[in-house]
């Protein structure tokens, strides 16, 4: 990318840089991927060069599919109200490698119905 002068790096991280607080070690590990990201677009600053990551919530995938209903009250519990699709999450992806979003770098947007706006209890 750096050669060419442009190009954009995309990441997806699962579940959120915040964590739950019955899981102690996952917000270590997903701050350190966006802090990761943050020095990687430092180390490979060029002209035309975007890096930036995804944090979307909980997307509803056939992975999870047998485990949905544990999470309902959770889910209804959001401003969205609802599970994420995984196409909401392609379309911030697409924004992001997308012209209209040349001047966005080394950010990380959150996809996650609301949840890091508001305390869930």
């Amino acid at each position: 990318m750096a050669e060419r002068g442009r190009g954009h790096c995309e990441r997806g991280e699962p579940e959120h840089v915040d964590g739950h607080c019955r899981h102690r070690r996952l917000p270590g590990i997903k701050g350190g991927v966006v802090h990761d990201d943050q020095v990687v677009d430092r180390g490979v600053r060029s002209p035309g060069v975007r890096i930036n990551s995804v944090d979307p919530g909980f997307i509803l995938t056939p992975v999870n599919e047998g485990i949905r209903d544990m999470f309902e009250t959770y889910l209804a519990s959001l401003p969205a109200g609802r599970g994420g699709d995984a196409e909401e999450v392609a379309n911030v992806i697409r924004l992001l490698v997308s012209p209209q979003a040349s001047y966005v770098n080394g950010a990380t947007l959150t996809v996650d119905g609301g949840k890091d706006a508001v305390v869930v209890m």
